[in-house]
């Protein structure tokens, strides 16, 4: 299993600069980190679907609206660290 914390942020400023080709935008920004982070945890299973997501926060989406995300998790791991 791979544990991994994400260091929560203020935007004290966000300017947005313009469309990239990649589809990203472009930004300048002004953050400020704070004290709190997510707990994120990833680990292989056996599941049918490849990848499993869930959450002890019922207001996340956890089910196929996660996954149509542009960049969702399948996209970014790096598998071959678990």
């Amino acid at each position: 299993m791979m544990q991994v914390f994400a260091p929560a942020k203020i935007n004290l400023s966000l300017r947005i600069l313009g469309r990239r080709n990649d589809g990203f935008h472009e930004i300048e920004t002004l953050i400020a980190p704070i004290s709190l982070c997510d707990q994120i945890e990833i680990d292989k299973t056996d599941c049918e679907k490849g990848i499993e997501f869930s959450c002890d926060d019922l207001s996340l989406p956890t089910g196929d609206e996660f996954f149509s995300l542009p960049h969702s998790v399948r996209d970014v791991a790096n598998w071959s660290r678990l």
